[in-house]
């Protein structure tokens, strides 16, 4: 049944099912020709200073993860499996993962007397199928739901306007999702208090989240309620499940594959974070890592720099987008005469907005650029001085050039006003001789 229209095919009020009147007719407009909300200014400042903080932050954890690896590289030591050495330094070894002193991992509600063998880890993937909001929007502006399983409980935000309508259409008719069911436990990944690698104990959760939990477990005898197959357990069989209905994975490390290799500071046979020694405004940065699989001294510290690499440039952009975001609303603020020229242009006035809000926002970006060299330059010239300085000097080059040639711009146009509006003595005198020449 359509209930946006009647039968007669004259338009009705829309209701929701749930008894309140839609809002859509009240819902916040965007702002017209790509101007920035009232909400995207008040965050302009926030997003500035956010950005700077970030990217300041970030690089002083790239200069001190790198000494802190460069230091390290200099004094490991690569040990054997047999028995501990090196006591009190740094080590690396290539040992497998013992079965010895692990727990018989079992789960809560109708797994709790469920055994699923040992393992150095213990993960659990439960998913319950519930009513989700897509975070989308159709065409007329309301929130599109939909049926999906999720591993947490999906708020369905009932005050958002047109959500009734929305999950009526997606989900069903009264459709609400039931609270988290204590028949199965949430979503997480569990370690053992301690884990033996070769010789050596490790009881740092930081280092063992290297072992990978993903190879899949299940228990002999499966609780009632419950359906097994394909390595997950269902409540329902049915292809088309309903709302409340739960799924659950369990998995452990891989026992076919338990070679690691490990970087830490041998204490009396246990494994910890070994602490860098202090340099210029960094300090007690610590080096502890778990790999699956063999790696010589010089592979692993090629692995840990480019996963520190892919970090920095990872924050780096995100600082980069706070920064363009921040001076791009600024820069609309500046031209907001000309987008109240542009709504008073008949036709073509919107066109104008819009395409002047996407230029300024293309430009916006230049100063942003410039903004992040210059904070990374200081950051750098604090930590490296050799690489800082050339940084900040391209930074204010850049500045400079671009200050000269906004003015060389602005001369021109004053220059060509001023021909305008006071012709020169040659061009006044041009007509005259021009009539004294034509005969009578």
């Amino acid at each position: 049944m359509d209930f946006e229209k009647s039968n007669s095919g004259h338009d009705v009020q829309e209701y929701d099912v749930y008894g309140h009147d839609s809002q859509e007719n009240g819902e916040e407009q965007p702002p017209p020709h790509g101007k920035p909300s009232c909400c995207c200014k008040m965050l302009t400042p926030l997003a500035l200073v956010l950005g700077i903080v970030l990217l300041g932050w970030n690089e002083k954890r790239a200069i001190c993860e790198a000494n802190a690896l460069y230091s390290g590289m200099d004094v490991t030591q690569e040990v054997g499996c047999d028995q501990s050495e090196a006591e009190g330094d740094l080590v690396l070894f290539t040992c497998d993962v013992s079965k010895d002193g692990l727990p018989d991992w079992v789960s809560t509600g109708d797994f709790a007397s469920a055994n699923f063998g040992k393992g150095a880890c213990f993960n659990t993937a439960s998913e319950m199928y519930q009513c989700k909001d897509l975070e989308q929007h159709d065409d007329k502006g309301r929130p599109v739901y939909d049926l999906q399983w999720s591993g947490q409980e999906e708020d369905l935000n009932l005050a958002q306007s047109g959500s009734s309508r929305g999950i009526y259409k997606g989900c069903g008719k009264d459709a609400t999702n039931p609270p988290w069911s204590s028949r199965v436990a949430r979503n997480g990944v569990q370690y053992a208090d301690e884990v033996k690698v070769g010789a050596y104990r490790i009881k740092d959760t930081k280092i063992l989240s290297g072992i990978s939990c993903n190879t899949s477990v299940s228990t002999e005898v499966t609780p009632s309620g419950w359906h097994f197959a394909g390595g997950m357990y269902k409540t329902s069989t049915s292809a088309e499940p309903t709302i409340g209905d739960l799924r659950v994975q369990f998995y452990t490390n891989n026992w076919d594959k338990p070679e690691v290799t490990v970087l830490g500071m041998n204490e009396g046979g246990t494994v910890s974070g070994w602490t860098a020694p202090d340099s210029w405004l960094c300090s007690g940065y610590q080096l502890g890592s778990l790999k699956e699989g063999k790696y010589t001294k010089d592979e692993m510290y090629e692995a840990l720099l480019a996963e520190s690499d892919d970090t920095t440039l990872l924050f780096r952009f995100v600082g980069f987008l706070l920064l363009w975001f921040a001076f791009c609303n600024a820069m609309h603020d500046f031209a907001a005469p000309i987008f109240m020229i542009a709504d008073f242009v008949p036709m073509v006035g919107p066109y104008i907005g819009e395409s002047l809000g996407k230029v300024i926002c293309a430009v916006s970006c230049f100063p942003a650029t410039g903004c992040a060299i210059m904070i990374i330059g200081i950051c750098w010239v604090a930590f490296r001085p050799t690489v800082g300085i050339p940084l900040v000097l391209l930074s204010c080059f850049a500045g400079a050039y671009f200050a000269y040639w906004k003015k060389q711009k602005q001369d021109e146009k004053a220059a060509q006003a001023a021909k305008t509006q006071d012709p020169s003595p040659e061009d006044a005198k041009a007509p005259a001789a021009q009539v004294e020449g034509n005969p009578v």
